[in-house]
C-alpha cells in the first residue's frame, strides 16, 4: 500500500526542506501533490522522484537536465536507479529539438578538445560505430 505523506513528513522522510518540496513542484520536477487545502497529501513517488534528485545533484547535474531525466521515467525505474546507484552521467534526453525524437535517450562520448560524439543509447549498431570512432580518434590524438 502507498504511504500518504503530509508536507512536513515527506521533507523529514526526504531530508529536505519544505520549502524545496514546494520550489521542486513548481519547477515540474515533482508532480502535483493529491487532495487540496488541509487534505493535500504526497506520494511514495514524490519520496522517490525527491532521493533520486539529490543523487543526480551529488553528480553536480543542473535542475534542468535532471527535469530532462527524471520526468520521463517510470516510478519503478525511479526506485531501480536509486537501487542500482547507477547515475549515468553521459546520458542526455532530448525533448524538444528537431534534431531528435522527443523522449529519445542519447549517450555522450567525450573525445577531446571539446569534440563530443552523441548517438542514440537504444541503436547497438550506433554503439559498435561510436567504439569505432572512439579507438580511431584516439589514434590519431597520438600522432
Amino acid at each position: 500500500m502507498e504511504e500518504a505523506y503530509k508536507i512536513g513528513e515527506l521533507a523529514d522522510e526526504a531530508n529536505v526542506t519544505k520549502r524545496t518540496i514546494y520550489y521542486y513542484v513548481s519547477r515540474g520536477l515533482l508532480p502535483s501533490p493529491k487532495g487540496a487545502g488541509v487534505g493535500t497529501y504526497y506520494s511514495d513517488e514524490h519520496l522517490y522522484r525527491i532521493l533520486l534528485i539529490k543523487k543526480l545533484q551529488e553528480n553536480y547535474l543542473p535542475l534542468d537536465e535532471i527535469k530532462k531525466r527524471i520526468t520521463i521515467l517510470t516510478l519503478e525505474e525511479v526506485k531501480q536507479i536509486i537501487e542500482e546507484d547507477n547515475i549515468d552521467q553521459n546520458t542526455i534526453v532530448y525533448e524538444d529539438s528537431s534534431e531528435y525524437n522527443v523522449g529519445d535517450v542519447y549517450k555522450r562520448i567525450k573525445l577531446d578538445y571539446g569534440v563530443e560524439i552523441h548517438y542514440c543509447s537504444d541503436n547497438p549498431n550506433a554503439e559498435d560505430l561510436v567504439r569505432k570512432l572512439y579507438k580511431h580518434s584516439k589514434m590519431i590524438e597520438e600522432d
